[in-house]
């Protein structure tokens, strides 16, 4: 007689974890610090999605770059450089080229569906209004799109579809983690957080900056019902229009505090998910 264990699956499926990284140009670079902290805590990411500045640093991430590289890569790097001004400029001053280059060296030319992370970004059809989420396709097309600040970057147009910054719809892109299967999800907002943000110099990219940090924030406030965390930096001092890495080593800092302040929290809602960590 066959023992009736033997005919048992008795493998329990762990929930799984997806971390959205959100919006926010230089404020962006936090997102490293927060990732450097999860590795240290060996919190499980099974999934990531990020939009523009999020999707860059998700995307390397999820092809297996080491956070700690990435960290004085971003440090050391002239994002000069890497701005490509247009004489004729057709929806954005920006073309965009080479920070797209820059995504696809450090992301080796992969597609979305080749990460070791499955990886998600988001992108906004400006023409239509709809939020457009890359599950598969070149890593360094999809980000490029994702990361198209309106009248800064030329827009990118791909399968028909004309798209900009998906933080135009959503900042934190919690749903399509959702979307995916996710179990458990965890945002990280690096945006303004209803802060009082003086304009020093009354230019209109003061005021644009501002008007931008207003509206991201109250989009995530509505967008971001499906997270069972966030984990909020302070980027204060950054602007979301800021897209130097002037201020990238102070960014890295300020996730990296938020991160390790949200550590006991996360590790809580783990533990209730059946996850232990320690």
């Amino acid at each position: 007689m066959s023992n009736i264990n033997e005919n048992i699956n008795c493998d329990i499926v762990r929930k799984k974890v997806g971390f959205a990284l959100g919006s926010g140009g230089a404020k962006g670079f936090a997102h490293i610090g927060v990732l450097q902290v999860l590795e240290e805590n060996h919190i499980p990411i099974d999934m990531i999605s990020g939009c523009s500045m999020g999707a860059i640093i998700a995307s390397i991430y999820a092809v297996g770059t080491n956070v700690y590289f990435l960290e004085k890569y971003a440090t050391n790097l002239d994002v000069k450089e890497y701005i490509d001004f247009k004489l004729h400029r057709t929806g954005g001053i920006i073309a965009g080229k080479k920070v797209e280059e820059i995504v696809y060296t450090l992301t080796h030319g992969k597609n979305i569906e080749d990460a070791k992370i499955p990886f998600l970004c988001v992108a906004t059809d400006v023409e239509k209004g709809e939020l457009v989420v890359f599950d598969k396709g070149p890593i360094h097309e999809a980000v490029r799109a994702s990361m198209s600040i309106p009248a800064i970057f030329e827009p990118v147009r791909i399968d028909g579809r004309l798209l900009v910054d998906g933080g135009v719809l959503e900042c934190v892109p919690c749903i399509p983690l959702k979307q995916a299967g996710a179990d458990i999800i965890i945002g990280v907002d690096v945006g303004a957080k209803g802060n009082f943000m003086p304009i020093k110099n009354k230019s209109m990219f003061g005021v644009l900056n501002n008007a931008l940090d207003i509206m991201m924030w109250e989009i995530t406030k509505l967008r971001t019902s499906n997270a069972d965390y966030m984990i909020n930096p302070d980027t204060s001092s950054v602007g979301s229009m800021n897209i130097s890495t002037s201020d990238a080593a102070d960014m890295i800092k300020a996730g990296r505090e938020a991160c390790e302040k949200a550590i006991p929290e996360i590790k809580k809602l783990l533990k209730e998910n059946g996850i232990d960590i320690d």
